[in-house]
């Protein structure tokens, strides 16, 4: 997902980064869809590798913010708390005011029922699977957005405190060092789990999950300052997709073995350093879209945040549609009916939030909104005052 300025440009120049965006929200949506209707086995095993989506969005956004974030430090733009506010502010207003829109429709348009303001104020500041598992019954999307929020607090932070006393490679690699600790300490401080239990303790908690981002910026530093590396690395790309398919078959294909503690801890950490090493192949796929598919890929990439954050929504939107009409045992149960209806509500909405809430605050943020053009943001207002006030 993208976060600022200086992202969406390289994203733009490299068609590669495009295309594992691209790829990760069509596997949410997909692993998501095919929750839903009448399904043979099979299918419903594709299904979930929807979770590699979230995965592959770790570690490439890791690995776009660990640019940016070096950017600064090599411009001495990354010096002060002030240069660490500007950062943030840069951050927030690229992703909060959408998580704000679609919070607020979850809290009013729940399919468990209208809930007040004050339903889970956790959410609010993304405290809701810090160091605990998520509510199961409400917004339980949002758990990915919160690893990646706290992530971008305290990175920054911690690595801003370090250079302070320190040279900028021993900041990083102290930085570095203890996101991947934490994550791990914290999963070994938990018992052996079932599947359920591990997905909500361990997999969508903040604390456990830290290391998947990180990964993401060594990525970055290694191509930046390890050229050589770098280019051995993409090299052995077809050898790394090897390890990423077999793991992953094993891992969402009945998952033996997770009850093992050597899994529970670790597992989670080999699936984003293996994930993170796809990302010199396609950081060189430098090209300019000329095809539909191309165009398309590209397009979706820039709708993902949208896509990610509304499907859901969308989802429940349908059904309640066909339901209302009648329309739902005929429609539900066939697949090929009712997954064009999902997909044409997720890019639907998508657009719409996407021109509507996420392209204004961009502008704003990079001083392209004049004051002529302010209202271009009333659209966010009066949806926010709606949903406050009359949903």
């Amino acid at each position: 997902m993208n976060y600022a300025s200086m992202e969406h440009q390289k994203s733009e120049m490299i068609f590669g980064l495009d295309t594992i965006r691209a790829l990760a929200i069509f596997l949410v949506l997909v692993g998501h869809s095919f929750q839903h209707s009448s399904l043979p086995l099979w299918l419903k095993q594709i299904g979930s590798f929807g979770s590699v989506g979230v995965e592959l969005f770790f570690v490439l956004s890791g690995f776009l913010i660990g640019g940016i974030l070096l950017s600064l430090i090599e411009k001495n733009k990354f010096k002060t708390f002030s240069d660490l506010l500007s950062f943030w502010k840069r951050r927030w207003m690229r992703t909060i005011p959408l998580y704000v829109i679609v919070l607020l429709a979850f809290l009013r348009f729940d399919y468990h029922g209208s809930h007040p303001l004050t339903f889970h104020p956790e959410y609010w500041l993304f405290l809701q699977n810090f160091a605990w598992p998520i509510p199961d019954d409400f917004f339980t999307l949002s758990w990915s957005l919160a690893v990646e929020e706290h992530f971008y607090l305290w990175f920054p932070t911690l690595f801003l405190m370090l250079f302070i006393f320190v040279s900028k490679k021993s900041a990083f690699y102290t930085t570095a060092l203890i996101f991947l600790s934490t994550a791990i300490i914290y999963r070994m401080s938990l018992p052996s789990m079932d599947w359920d239990a591990f997905n909500f303790n361990s997999r969508m908690v903040v604390l456990s999950r830290l290391d998947a981002i990180m990964f993401g910026v060594l990525m970055v530093y290694i191509q930046r300052y390890h050229k050589l590396l770098w280019a051995k690395l993409y090299a052995l790309f077809p050898l790394w997709s090897i390890f990423v398919l077999a793991l992953l078959a094993w891992y969402y294909n009945g998952v033996p073995g997770i009850t093992s503690p050597f899994i529970q801890i670790f597992g989670m950490t080999i699936q984003a350093l293996l994930l993170s090493l796809l990302l010199p192949w396609f950081a060189n796929i430098k090209l300019q879209p000329r095809t539909i598919v191309q165009k398309g890929v590209v397009w979706t990439s820039r709708l993902s945040y949208s896509l990610y954050l509304g499907h859901i929504l969308v989802i429940g939107f349908v059904n309640t549609v066909l339901n209302f009409t009648g329309m739902y045992d005929t429609i539900y149960g066939q697949a090929y009916y009712l997954y064009p209806l999902y997909f044409i509500g997720f890019y639907s909405l998508a657009v719409i939030t996407y021109y509507a809430i996420e392209r204004p605050f961009l502008d704003l943020r990079d001083g392209k909104l004049s004051k002529v053009n302010i209202i271009r943001l009333l659209p966010f207002l009066v949806v926010i005052f709606g949903l406050v006030f009359f949903a």
